[in-house]
């Protein structure tokens, strides 16, 4: 059964049984829920006429007791809207059936068995039973499942089996695995021994016994007699006592909920048997209920999945089916007993998290439906007693969970109480345009009361949920609809990078490319910002949506199309593992950006419906009555002389208070009450503030709710900096800080910043503030100094420490998830059967089918029968490479899966892409807010402040691909097969398809499906189970640290006197508000908020509210425009309530001049001035007026990628004006740029970059209230529509910044025309003040004329540098350029000269023009005077021959030698050779072509085949020896010896050697080189050559890299004919093998570009035989005393090309290539020269050594060394060796490791040391290295060795090199 299903049938069951005795009031109250259940699809397998007769009574008897019981109602108005309601309800449930009231015989009749009747108790055991039983074949049905999984599992580490446990021994268990062979069905397993004999979880140990079943994991660790395992957890228990374990559930029950669930569900075996006993005695089911009780009560989002599996399991077992049932029989007498609460919690935790089981708790149900009465019933009374209300309660829980289990009654929001809305859109919103109306959402009652608190919250709630997703939802409609504008929601195509673990939980790196828009400035772009929600459509539908946020961004990383998000795990239907899969494999993934700032709407939304219990200030809030004072000042004591004349306020308080007064009220040195405040202004008492401030302090003191209106520049900050001064001087103030709440991040620093001056204990909390002076005061500097208690800090770095131990464990899950949709053969071998794996053999329509088939029969007959034949498959190397290529034959291609995603998740609507890219339409939609008072910059750093508070430090971010797992598939390299497979759940239908034999018979998309079923059946659940239980876990470790950290940030709070916030911090901080209890808010820029937003962060227990704004200049934002204008959403709490409440208005301003106020006079009609602190505003002076409005016609134009606008013609003007301000000595600080538009604002800025003007000021008007300056230019931009421009709010704001000008830039016509402007417009003309031209005056030339480029006199002002005067045009107040006077003057030679007067003569060179003579060759040349006769060469043109016979043709300065090599009669001679060497090249290459031709017909009917070389050929013999020799030379006693020769005959790869020869233009250069390979793989290389092998392996080495000494006895070489390239032909090569990798010429090692450049011609099989001692074992090795020779080797060609047998050339190319094999990588450098050193005595020294170790150590290691040292130090040491201390030459650093002499392996380490000598040679030394610690040491590095006795040692060459830059 369905969740549906079962949720209804229970649904119709528990109305029938409670409908006639719950109040019909609550049940009326659920009308729009059943009307959601009335509206759904009929389901499957329940019969509707039971719902038609109980719907039916339900809603008549609705009908009647409303009519009869009018009275009862609170008001008609609410009576008409439920009567209304139902009625409507009725009448689409019952047509046109008649609506009169039914009796309760009626009810009888209606709910008779013969009619619709529900099964009774014992029809709902039998339903129950079967549903157990088939529960139970689905349980077994899945257990052979997973019974096949187990044998192939076997031999690989780290897989996971099921098995039982056979033997408990002493140290460990043996478990032997649940697997049965498909065919014989005998056991065909090994026994693991795991070494643990109990399990602990948590503090309770169960101890193991045989024929319990385990899962384990195979380890590596492989004992004599089976197989290790490691421990996973108990998976089945058998009989035992576990009452330790239910004694332990009473402590379990007192744990917290999370802590709770990870216990059980990490033992969920015990669990499980312990709740299948049938006898638990009446505590032991107590201590059950209560811990289901525990974990339901407070369960995360992230736990649910968990604990509904839990719930499912106990719903299945006995406890649920008897145990439970029996325990209410006997123990549940009452309905209201504790007994009945535990039973009710466990019935709702049925109903609400398995629904599909809740037909079982009807039983229960029907136990406490019985206590009811006849009297409850609602017709008989209206109201019922307390107790049966409560269960009334009780049962419409159960009814509204199993409503909202039913799909569709969720979707509807219009139907959900406003505390039940889902804080995301739902999927029916997505797509119905008629769900989520905007017109039938409530307004906000700006001018009457609400009708209770729950209406007040419904409306906010709704509309603010409204406003955060509606952009979002519009746009996903119109995307898929194919009618979105690009401008209204960004749509991004997207794919997986990797995944994080980080504060915030798991952090995505999402590649994404912007779909509609050709280029983002992401810079100034408000795309992708902090804090925006994403929708992911991963099938690109959007019908199950992926709902996460974005926590990281910088402007460089979404260059490059990087952002990082973090996935609302709490909002998504999938799991975390669910969708990281979908998104691993996903083709045509989308993502859908909201603009809306999300992080700040989250937290909001919860604390809205966390105030369903109550809000505070209600009378204020929801009645709009003035309550009383606040009650703290009834007996408050005051420090007046705060505001008052100290002197007099203690003269005038002295006399009011006599001493008995004094002693009455509690009397504090300095401090008055509260009511003294009116005595001292009637008296008149001398006061720093005006009467409108006076009169704030009284309503302040006067009010719960204090409103405060400041119009610009009256002080509203100061009065309430004043208010927390007087809050601060009451000794008896509630507890808990002053919390001070702003908008902006700067009026809160400005604020704070003042409270400073008279208090130290201010917090700050949050981490955008820039503010110096409160840097010590941020909560983050203040914990360094706060003392933590010792506990809680040991408790908070015990969770950060598990929390870096989960996130160290993150890479090893996240490798798991990625491997679980891997498709390989050994996942196919572990699921198919034995017999599918053989038909699939023999059916095999391949043409490899017959070598598949004998490989995979020769593979059964070699391997051990006890292995199991499936295992048998996949441990050959043979038999795994013919089954991959079945595989790869069967398998289906990506694009079957691509059809099968498309076909069960619906088609993408990529259609609508087009609609994206090509839609640019300029009209306005009038449901989006533009953004146009969007300022990219200010919001970033508002934004970050979430970040900051959620805990992600700047520098996490420093390298944001640090930690990043990668979830993209690497394709495994070989003949390995693997598929990816995308997720998508298996079907029912598609099991059948594992039982086909033949697989070969099924189609391409049959084969799919059924890779989908396997790949269900494999790991995946697990996986999923290992992810969740992960996620899971760091989620409470995060809540946790979360917690922790709040209690931290509380204990630094705790002894504050004042905490200041904004709005959104203090939204993300609810929880740290709520412990910090603040009694007194004080709310600055109260206007600009959000009602909702202000409502969520106020404390329940606050009692005093003071805000503190002017609702006349801006209003809060609101992103929909449609809530804005037509349900008043804009209207803040502050301009609501100073409607109807006292409130006061500051009367005085003290910002600008005097005329400025007449501007905004139509606002503020009695605004006063004080005139002595404005009277030092003085107008510009190169401007004739401090105030005017250019007047202009130019239209405005719309921004590409916006709806914003622009206006390049204002521009200009305001970038004119600057440059004149600037230009008359203003500073650039001093000017602020204001402007309607954000389009227009990044037009100024740009402007104002490219003139390089830095320092000015630039902001929207939105963005600058607040804030002001001395002038102020604004662009009004609009000139043909006025749009927002006609709220008066940003009129008043944008003339009401400036101390000394303000300038406007419009159309005065249009703003004249009857909107909030005319008034300005028309003060503005009447003073003509308003014009086309601009009022540029010149103060230095009073009364010129000054033009469109300044003023045009001349400026004829005295420089005081020199004396002149200025000729320059007037440059106002700005110094005087440089003076251009010419003067003369002479130069030190004597020659005269003129200058500009800002020249310096010591920066003037002499220009004039003499002759000189060349000494050398006598020719005469010409100088200028300043340069030197040194300085110049001869050009004329050399007379001499060159060595060749030819004209030099340099100049005669130059050297002739250099030009032998550039004769241009040289170069054509080699020009003309050149041609023939070509001609010679294409003859042979037309040889070649007829050599390959001849070959290819000559072999073309032989076959392969590997032809044994008889001895008889002795030739070759020899030499096939004497070429093995050199790859493997003697070492010692050992010497190779060649005991088979097997000829290689392959037509196919000597054609394609033939064709790769012939591709080189010179036929390239043929060498021969071996390869060593296993014995069994050489027939497999005969057949495919060297693609046999990776590429990486295609080298070739002159010289083995594998010692002598380390071969097996027996070994196979094979010989290649290699194709050797010559340099100039190396990039023709790579090009035509369109490969990088390039094969060095001129060294042994050859590397490939090709496959088809290496034939196989031989086949060596070697033996390693000893045949004795011989001294002279080495090449150039002499045995003779006295005998001493040093002869240096030099390259020649033989050596490059690897093919000379000279005893020279060997010896050079040993030593080059032990050399070069050595050096680092990241080193380059190549071999000059090699002297080869041949010492008869050190010879005869070492080579006694070397016997001596061998005869007393074995075989010793001997090795090639290096030593660096100077010249002087080689040369002693290859004639006497090395000295090791005492005389001779000392070795540096020998007491750091220990005397001795210091050798390395790695050259350029010791290279190091020769350079540091002056040298650039090395000695390459043998070593014999006996035993460590005896005859070396190693020092501080594994390859340097400190050899104790210089006779080890022999020094064989001198290798001289040269280093080689690196590229």
């Amino acid at each position: 059964m369905s969740a549906a299903q079962g949720a209804r049938v229970t649904l119709l069951n528990v109305l029938k049984r409670v409908a006639p005795h719950v109040s019909v009031l609550k049940l009326g109250g659920l009308c729009k829920e059943l009307e959601g259940v009335l509206k759904c699809p009929p389901i499957e397998g329940v019969s509707l006429s039971e719902s038609d007769s109980t719907f039916q009574f339900l809603l008549q008897q609705t009908c009647c007791w409303l009519e009869q019981q009018n009275p009862v109602l609170d008001n008609e108005r609410d009576h008409r809207k439920i009567v209304r309601d139902v009625k409507g309800c009725l009448q689409r449930w019952l047509g046109d059936a008649d609506l009169q009231p039914h009796g309760n015989s009626d009810y009888e009749k209606a709910t008779a068995p013969q009619s619709s009747s529900l099964p009774s108790t014992r029809q709902a055991s039998l339903v129950q039973m079967q549903h157990l039983k088939k529960d139970a074949v689905e349980d077994k049905q899945q257990q052979e499942g997973e019974d096949t999984l187990a044998p192939t599992a076997v031999l690989k580490s780290g897989s996971k089996l099921q098995g039982a446990i056979v033997r408990i021994r002493v140290q460990d268990i043996l478990v032997k695995p649940i697997a049965t062979n498909a065919e014989t069905g005998s056991d065909s397993q090994k026994e693991f021994t795991i070494l643990k004999r109990n399990l602990n979880i948590g503090e309770f140990e169960v101890k193991l016994n045989a024929g319990d079943v385990v899962s384990f994991k195979v380890s590596e660790r492989n004992q004599k007699f089976g197989y290790a395992a490691d421990l996973v957890r108990l998976k089945n228990m058998e009989s035992r006592d576990v009452d330790k374990f239910v004694c332990q559930l009473e402590e379990l029950s007192k744990k917290s909920p999370r802590e709770t669930l990870l216990f059980v569900s990490s033992c969920r075996a015990v669990w499980t048997y312990v709740c299948d006993m049938p006898v638990h005695g009446h505590t032991g089911i107590e201590r059950i209920l209560r811990v289901v009780a525990n974990m339901s009560r407070h369960t995360v989002s992230s736990a649910e999945a968990r604990f509904a599996r839990f719930m499912k399991s106990l719903a299945d077992s006995r406890f649920s089916a008897t145990v439970i049932q029996s325990y209410a029989k006997r123990h549940v007498t009452s309905p209201y007993s504790k007994e009945a609460g535990l039973i009710q919690t466990f019935i709702l935790a049925i109903v609400r998290y398995v629904p599909e089981r809740s037909p079982r708790v009807l039983p229960l149900l029907g136990k406490l439906t019985s206590s009811f009465t006849v009297k409850h019933s609602p017709v008989s009374s209206g109201m019922n007693s307390h107790e049966s209300t409560e269960l009334c309660h009780f049962f419409l829980s159960v009814v509204r969970q199993l409503v909202l289990a039913i799909p569709g009654t969720t979707e509807d929001v219009n139907s959900l109480s406003w505390d039940q809305l889902p804080l995301v859109p739902t999927t029916q919103e997505l797509f119905d345009k008629n769900c989520g109306d905007l017109r039938l959402l409530p307004s906000v009652l700006v001018d009457r009361e609400y009708e209770s608190e729950d209406d007040y919250l419904d409306t906010y709630f709704r509309l603010l949920r409204a406003d955060c997703f509606y952009n979002l939802r519009t746009g996903v409609k119109n995307f898929v609809s194919g009618e979105l504008d690009q401008r209204d929601m960004a749509v991004y195509r997207i794919s997986l990078d990797g995944v994080q673990m980080t504060n915030m939980g798991i952090a995505l790196s999402i590649h994404f490319r912007p779909l509609g828009r050709k280029e983002v400035n992401w810079k100034y772009s408000n795309l992708l910002m902090f804090g925006n929600l994403v929708c992911l459509a991963i099938n690109g539908t959007f019908k199950e949506p992926v709902w996460a946020m974005v926590v990281h961004r910088t402007p460089e990383l979404l260059e490059e199309g990087i952002v990082f998000l973090s996935l609302s795990s709490e909002h998504n239907r999938q799991s975390d593992a669910e969708i990281l899969l979908a998104l691993q494999n996903c083709q045509a993934a989308i993502m859908a950006e909201s603009p809306t700032y999300y992080r700040a709407y989250g937290p909001v939304f919860r604390c809205l419906q966390d105030k369903r219990d109550g809000i505070p200030f209600r009378e204020e809030l929801v009645q709009l009555s003035s309550g009383n004072p606040p009650s703290y000042l009834d007996e408050a004591m005051v420090d007046w002389s705060l505001i008052f004349d100290k002197r007099q306020v203690q003269l005038h308080c002295n006399s009011l208070a006599d001493s008995s007064y004094r002693l009455e009220v509690g009397w504090v040195q300095d401090r008055w009450p509260v009511h003294f405040f009116e005595k001292l202004v009637q008296r008149r008492v001398t006061t720093t503030l005006d009467e409108t401030q006076l009169s704030s302090i009284r309503t302040f003191l006067q009010n719960r709710i204090t409103l405060i209106q400041g119009p610009p520049g009256t002080g509203k900050s100061y009065i309430g900096v004043k208010i927390v001064q007087l809050l601060l001087s009451m000794p008896s103030r509630p507890s808990g800080p002053i919390l001070v709440l702003t908008y902006k991040n700067h009026a809160l620093d400005q604020f704070l910043e003042d409270c400073l001056e008279f208090c130290s204990d201010v917090v700050r909390v949050g981490g955008r503030s820039t503010n110096e002076a409160l840097r010590e005061k941020n909560i983050h500097e203040l914990k360094r100094s706060t003392f933590i208690p010792d506990d809680l800090r040991r408790e908070l770095r015990d969770t950060r420490r598990e929390l870096d131990e989960l996130k160290s464990a993150f890479s090893s899950v996240m490798q798991q998830l990625k491997k679980s949709r891997l498709f390989d053969l050994d996942l196919f071998v572990e699921v198919a059967t034995i017999s599918q794996i053989s038909r699939m053999c023999e059916s095999c329509p391949s043409e490899d089918a017959e070598s598949v088939r004998k490989s995979l029969k020769t593979t059964r007959a070699i391997i051990d029968r006890r292995i199991g034949a499936k295992q048998a498959l996949i441990v050959n190397a043979d038999s795994r490479a013919a089954l991959s290529t079945l595989l790869r034959a069967w398998a289906p291609g990506s694009e079957i899966f691509s059809t099968l995603v498309t076909t069960r998740r619906g088609p993408s609507p990529w259609n609508s892409i087009v609609g994206v890219e090509g839609k640019n339409s300029a009209s306005e939609n009038p449901g989006h807010r533009h953004d146009d008072e969007e300022d990219t910059e200010n919001v970033y750093e508002e934004r970050m402040v979430g970040q900051d508070i959620a805990g992600l430090k700047a520098g996490q971010w420093r390298d944001p691909q640090q930690g990043f797992v990668s979830m993209k598939h690497v394709k495994p390299s070989g003949i390995t097969f693997s598929l990816s497979i995308p997720y998508l759940p298996e079907y029912e239908e598609d099991r059948e398809l594992t039982t086909v034999n033949n697989l070969w018979d099924l189609t391409l998309e049959q084969r799919a499906r059924l890779i989908l079923v396997w790949m269900a059946r494999s790991t995946e659940e697990d996986v999923h189970t290992e992810v969740g239980d992960f996620v899971d876990r760091q989620s409470q470790k995060l809540s946790e640290l979360n917690e922790l950290e709040a209690q931290v940030n509380a204990t630094v709070i705790e002894h504050a006197s004042v905490v200041g916030m904004t709005t959104t911090g203090a939204a993300i901080n609810a929880a740290l508000i709520n412990m910090i209890s603040p009694k007194i808010i004080i709310v600055e820029e109260a206007a600009e908020i959000l009602e909702a937003q202000l409502l969520a962060v106020l404390p329940t227990d606050a009692q005093h509210l003071i805000m503190i704004g002017d609702h006349q200049q801006l209003r809060p934002q609101v992103q929909c425009d449609v809530l804005k204008r037509s349900h008043k959403m804009d209207v803040s709490m502050f301009e609501r309530l100073i409607k109807r409440l006292p409130h006061n208005q500051l009367g005085y301003q003290c910002r600008m001049r005097e005329e400025f106020v007449e501007l905004i006079r139509p606002l503020y009609p009695s605004l006063g001035t004080h005139h002595e602190l404005v009277k030092q505003n003085t107008a510009p002076s190169c401007i004739a007026t401090s105030m005017f409005f250019w007047t202009h016609t130019n239209h405005e134009q719309q921004s590409e990628h916006s709806r914003s606008w622009k206006n390049p013609e204002e521009v200009r003007r305001i970038i004119q004006v600057v440059q004149w301000l600037l230009q008359y000595g203003y500073e650039t600080k001093k000017i602020t740029i204001l402007t309607s538009y954000k389009g227009q604002l990044l037009e100024i800025r740009s402007k104002l970059k490219q003139l390089k003007i830095e320092g000015t000021v630039t902001s929207t008007i939105d963005r600058y209230q607040g804030d002001e300056n001395d002038i102020v230019l604004v662009s009004l931009v609009r000139t043909s529509k006025l749009g927002f421009l006609a709220e008066p709010n940003r009129m008043c704001v944008a003339a009401s910044r400036a101390r000394c000008g303000v300038y406007f830039f419009g159309n005065a016509v249009l703003l004249g025309s009857g909107c909030c402007w005319k008034d300005l417009i028309s003060h503005m003309k009447s003073n003509k003040l308003c014009s086309t031209s601009f009022p540029f005056v010149c103060p230095v030339h009073v009364g010129s004329r000054v033009g469109r480029d300044g003023c045009t006199l001349i400026c004829n002002g005295l420089i005081s540098t020199c004396g002149h005067v200025c000729q320059s045009l007037c440059h106002g107040q700005k110094a005087h350029p440089q003076c251009k006077q010419t003067v003369k003057f002479k130069f030190p030679c004597g020659h005269i000269s003129s200058r500009k007067c800002y020249q310096k003569e010591k920066d003037l060179y002499c220009q004039q023009t003499v002759s000189e003579t060349h000494a050398a060759c006598g020719h005469v040349f010409t100088r200028k005077c300043f340069r030197s006769p040194s300085e110049f060469t001869c050009d004329l043109r050399c007379e001499r021959l060159l060595s060749c016979g030819h004209p030099c043709p340099l100049k005669c300065s130059e050297d002739c030698s250099a030009a032998v090599s550039g004769c241009t009669m040289c170069a054509e001679q080699r020009k003309i050779e050149m041609k023939r060497q070509q001609e010679e090249n294409r003859r042979k290459v037309e040889l070649l072509r007829r050599e390959r031709e001849e070959s290819l017909k000559r072999l073309k009917q032989k076959p392969t085949s590997i032809r044994i070389v008889s001895r008889l050929q002795a030739d070759l013999w020899s030499d096939m020896q004497h070429q093995v020799s050199q790859f493997l030379p003697t070492v010692g006693r050992s010497s190779v010896i060649v005991s088979v020769i097997s000829e290689i005959n392959n037509s196919r790869l000597l054609e394609s050697w033939l064709t790769a020869r012939l591709a080189i233009q010179d036929g390239g250069m043929v060498l021969y080189r071996f390869k060593l390979v296993p014995d069994k793989d050489s027939d497999h290389i005969a057949r495919t050559g060297l693609t046999a092998f990776a590429q990486k392996d295609w080298n070739f080495t002159a010289q083995s890299l594998i010692p002598l000494t380390q071969l097996d006895s027996r070994f196979t070489l094979v010989r290649f004919a290699v194709l050797q390239v010559k340099p100039r032909r190396r990039r023709a090569v790579q090009q035509s093998c369109n490969t990088e990798e390039a094969q060095e010429y001129d060294t042994d090692d050859i590397r490939l570009a090709s496959a088809d450049q290496a034939l196989p011609d031989y086949i060596v099989h070697c033996e390693v035989r000893d045949t004795g001692f011989s001294g002279d074992g080495y090449l150039g090795m002499t045995l003779q005393e006295g005998y001493f020779d040093q002869r240096v080797l030099k390259r020649s060609e033989t050596v490059r090309s690897g093919g000379s047998d000279r005893l020279d050339d060997l010896l050079f190319r040993e030593a080059e290539s032990q050399f070069l094999r050595m050096l680092p990588v990241d080193k380059k450098a190549r071999v000059v020269q090699v002297e080869h050193i041949d010492n008869g005595d050190l010879n005869l020294l070492y080579t006694k050594k070397r016997r001596d170790l061998m005869s007393a150590h074995g075989d010793c290691q001997e090795i090639f060394v290096f030593h660096g040292t100077n010249e002087s130090a080689i040369s002693k040491i290859v004639r006497e060796g090395f000295k090791v201390g005492g005389d001779g030459i000392e070795i540096r650093n020998g007491a750091v490791y220990g005397k001795g002499v210091y050798t390395v392996q790695d050259p350029a380490f010791a290279m190091r040391y020769s350079r540091r000598g002056g040298s650039s040679k090395v000695i390459l030394c043998r070593v014999v290295c006996g035993q460590k610690g005896t005859d070396y040491e190693e020092g501080g590095r594994s390859d340097i060795f400190v050899i104790k006795a210089k006779q080890q040692l022999l020094p064989q060459y001198v290798v001289q090199y040269e280093m080689v830059p690196v590229a």
